[in-house]
């Protein structure tokens, strides 16, 4: 019966996508909710754009991963309160309703208290889908590479970074949006040594570290996050006021975020299995 249910994957680059994908659409949706309450209406129906077509995406890969799409709606209609799977499609699932009508709104010119609500309440949801991919890796059983609390952190400062590139790419020459961008970048990168660094005492997680650390595609994410959370912080995006800066450097936030998730991912799980 399980075999009808699962397919025995281990998680790997194409989960580490949609997870991405909701790091983007997460704070995205945050970004546009602040832009509509300044007034700059084309930047918050951008955002909630993206904040409702890729979380569409993220869950096709979710579900085209995990389960057969004949039964995926079981998810929902099983209602496993102690996984974190349902509250995580539920939130996704409220992100994207709630964007598509924000945007709506905003291309109608509904009454702006309305609208605004709207805003708010898909940034609230957006902030939660930015934290879900950590919370359920963290209570993950039986892997002891996931199970520490920096992870529900590390995804907060994903969202924050995949927002705030995307927005800075709108916005270039916002020095704001650069330096939240830049002390996201940095940040991950000390919650991620933080983890690794909590992980080293046992002895799995030392093994696994090990391998990790020796791991070029690792290296090369923390490389980009460093490079691109040192430029952000720089007022090189203001004063040369040259967009393609700001460009690479939201490039540079995006690479990283997918490449630490992909690393991340890869050396928590192993094949097993199925009994």
């Amino acid at each position: 019966m399980v075999n009808n249910i699962i397919f025995n994957d281990v998680w790997d680059i194409d989960i580490a996508f949609e997870m991405t994908l909701l790091a983007i659409a997460s704070f995205s949706i945050v970004y546009a909710s602040i832009s509509y309450m300044g007034n700059r209406l084309r930047e918050a129906l951008v955002g909630g754009l993206i904040s409702t077509i890729l979380p569409i995406g993220a869950l096709i890969i979710l579900y085209s991963h995990l389960l057969k799409p004949e039964i995926a709606h079981l998810i929902f209609l099983s209602f496993q309160t102690r996984s974190w799977m349902l509250y995580g499609a539920s939130g996704v699932s409220l992100l994207i309703l709630l964007s598509l009508l924000f945007s709506i709104s905003i291309k109608l010119g509904v009454n702006k208290s309305i609208t605004k609500i709207l805003g708010l309440l898909a940034a609230a949801i957006g902030v939660f889908v930015s934290i879900y991919p950590g919370l359920l890796l963290s209570y993950e059983r039986g892997i002891p590479f996931w199970n520490g609390s920096a992870l529900p952190i590390s995804s907060l400062l994903m969202g924050l970074v995949g927002g705030s590139s995307v927005y800075m790419i709108l916005r270039p020459f916002d020095r704001r949006i650069s330096t939240v961008n830049g002390i996201s970048l940095l940040a991950l990168v000390i919650i991620y040594i933080l983890h690794i660094y909590s992980m080293w005492k046992y002895p799995l997680g030392s093994y696994t570290i090990g391998l990790m650390l020796r791991d070029p595609i690792f290296i090369t994410g923390m490389a980009l996050a460093l490079i691109g959370g040192f430029l952000g912080l720089t007022p090189i995006t203001s004063k040369n006021k040259n967009k393609y800066i700001s460009l690479i450097i939201a490039i540079l936030g995006l690479a990283s975020i997918f490449i630490l998730r992909y690393t991340l991912l890869i050396y928590g799980a192993w094949e097993y299995p199925l009994i």
